[in-house]
């Protein structure tokens, strides 16, 4: 009887413990939901086979919570910290053996340094935007945002030489997938709308032979127009 008293008050003890993890939760209150339902799983998991419903839905939000709470403060434009939460949330998940979100918080990630370093690009930050996509890199070796990112850089940096680089990397990394098929061409239009502007900067200063080069590698990656074959 003793036993089965002590079983009945850690289920009601859990429910309440959900009920208010789920409260926070539903008012995206992530920072303070994800303690509360990582207390939940726990008291859940002590209380046993009784407590079995609410442990796995207080799990499967307490991923959600992670994955929400990242991408809210991405928005923010609190790079830094989305990082940390989605990498806490990947130790979590294997912890619990969800490789599902595990994975799904990996793959968010590079996008999040990408995202930062896309923002310092649009600052003039160009070497700390590097160093995100980077990052970037680091995590996913095939980010094309980030080979993308790095193309736009080097493309205001006038180094063209490193930005067809990129280009080729993230035109690479894309082909034949419907999905990326938009960052694709971003990188083209990046590589040829960065090769024609050169390419008439150079003509105006007399370089006829550099501007042809470029006019010829600005072709690799677009159409071309009347003005370019005027040019």
């Amino acid at each position: 009887t003793f036993g089965i008293s002590v079983s009945a008050q850690s289920v009601e003890a859990v429910g309440q413990k959900y009920n208010d993890a789920v409260e926070l939760y539903k008012a995206k209150n992530y920072a303070q939901a994800i303690p509360a339902l990582e207390q939940t799983v726990e008291m859940g998991t002590k209380a046993g086979d009784a407590a079995a419903d609410m442990t796995s839905s207080a799990q499967s939000a307490l991923m959600k919570a992670y994955k929400n709470y990242g991408i809210t403060l991405y928005k923010k434009k609190k790079y830094d910290e989305a990082v940390k939460v989605l990498k806490d949330g990947v130790a979590t998940a294997k912890k619990y053996g969800d490789e599902k979100s595990a994975k799904k918080f990996q793959s968010i990630i590079p996008q999040i340094y990408a995202g930062h370093g896309n923002s310092l690009t649009k600052s003039k930050k160009y070497d700390e935007a590097l160093k995100q996509f980077d990052n970037a890199l680091a995590e996913n070796p095939k980010c094309i945002r980030a080979f993308v990112g790095k193309e736009n850089v080097y493309k205001d940096k006038g180094n063209f030489t490193k930005m067809k680089e990129f280009a080729d990397k993230a035109i690479e990394a894309g082909a034949g997938s419907s999905k990326q098929a938009k960052r694709v061409q971003q990188a083209k239009k990046i590589a040829y709308l960065g090769l024609y502007k050169a390419g008439g900067e150079e003509l105006g200063k007399g370089n006829s032979s550099k501007a042809l080069a470029l006019f010829n590698d600005a072709l690799k990656y677009g159409s071309g127009d009347a003005n370019l074959y005027l040019n």
